[in-house]
């Protein structure tokens, strides 16, 4: 699904209000799946939102992925996710604020 996610911390640490502000925001494709993670011997949930090439053609990650994600909040055209990121093998805690693109369905 097309959406927009605005990162809420900045390597673990809580961003004050006026930095998250001007954080950028990043639009992409967001996926909820899960996958084997070897050197943890188990498989597991993670949110990615990669670049969108093309009609139905998804690229990179834009971002890093958001290891574990929990959803802590559903409003309106967005949810908030939280869960760790990896940065040059180090795990931070994450945010993720993020609107999804809604195209009306006919009724």
């Amino acid at each position: 699904m097309r959406a927009t996610v605005r990162r809420r911390y900045e390597r673990g640490r809580l961003l004050p209000d006026r930095e998250y502000a001007n954080v950028p925001t990043v639009t992409g494709d967001l996926m909820i799946a899960w996958r084997s993670q070897h050197d943890r011997g188990r498989a597991i949930s993670f949110a990615q939102v990669s670049a969108i090439v093309g009609r139905g053609v998804v690229g990179d990650p834009i971002i890093p992925d958001l290891q574990a994600p929990q959803l802590i909040g559903l409003h309106g055209n967005g949810m908030s996710l939280v869960g760790t990121e990896i940065i040059n093998g180090m795990e931070y805690a994450q945010a993720w604020i993020v609107s999804v693109d809604v195209v009306p369905t006919p009724y």
